[in-house]
């Protein structure tokens, strides 16, 4: 029984690390815009429709100036 218990205490602590691990998986994206990037290419890329691209525009606001306004060079933020 003992042995039982302290395997059920390691399992426990094993599970520790794996919620620990998986936040980075939550951590932001970023994209650098290329030649013959847009939005709704970028959404499609990213999300598998194009429709999304207003996500990745309201990301970016701070530097975008509109919907077609990239630039090669420029880092996005992908949501």
């Amino acid at each position: 029984p003992a042995a039982g218990i302290a395997a059920t205490a390691n399992q426990g602590t094993g599970t520790g690390p794996v919620g620990t691990t998986s936040a980075p998986a939550t951590a932001e994206r970023f994209h650098t815009v290329i030649d013959g990037d847009s939005l709704s290419r970028l959404s499609l890329r990213y999300y598998g429709t194009p429709n999304r691209w207003q996500d990745i525009f309201n990301a970016n606001r701070d530097v975008l100036q509109g919907a077609n306004s990239l630039r090669v060079g420029q880092r996005l933020r992908i949501p």
